[in-house]
């Protein structure tokens, strides 16, 4: 199934109408629809998602680009926030232009506390803006771009950790293989 519009998306999740047809925010609802099969909205999704009972340190978030396919089978309503914004809209506004936006669900980001603390207020803030009848679309791009700044640096992070684990693990494999060796040729390199 395909979704050109973040309305009808909105729709078949079970999800309040977006105010804008190019950004909609918010924070996912109890009655959300709880499982579904893939799925290929045609607009960016950024999720903000925490661990059950919403502990600290446990949030984590998810993205996807337009027409990839999403699935999911929830056994409990997801706590957190979404954005939904356009391709048109990213690409005319370069502020708004992370490749993480197309990491899509195979890199996820897991936010540390205060990690999940900063993004969170941002997303509250967000939210806040969006409900307002008369919201401003350049504070909500605004609060994107800082969400997507703070994701960025998030990203860093999370890479520079396992640029050491992978070196870590890299240089574990290299001795283990050096001491196979030498113990095969009974002290000496084969």
């Amino acid at each position: 199934m395909r979704f050109n519009s973040i309305a009808s998306f909105n729709e078949y999740l079970r999800v309040a109408a977006p105010k804008h047809p190019f950004v909609d925010v918010g924070e996912y609802p109890k009655s959300m629809l709880m499982t579904s099969g893939p799925v290929h909205p045609n607009f960016y999704r950024v999720s903000l998602k925490y661990g059950l009972e919403h502990e600290k340190g446990k949030g984590y978030m998810y993205f996807s680009s337009p027409n990839q396919p999403i699935q999911w089978k929830a056994q409990t309503p997801w706590n957190g926030f979404y954005i939904n914004i356009t391709e048109d809209l990213v690409s005319t506004n370069q502020h708004l232009q992370y490749s993480f936006l197309n990491y899509g669900l195979h890199e996820p980001l897991f936010l540390n506390e205060a990690e999940e603390l900063i993004i969170t207020r941002q997303f509250e803030e967000i939210t806040k803006e969006y409900s307002k009848k008369d919201y401003s679309l350049d504070l909500v791009l605004a609060y994107c771009n800082l969400i997507f700044a703070h994701v960025s640096q998030c990203y860093k992070r999370q890479f520079g950790e396992r640029k050491k684990e992978y070196n870590a693990l890299v240089n574990d494999f290299f001795h283990l293989l050096d001491t196979y060796y030498i113990q095969k040729g009974n002290g000496e390199i084969v």
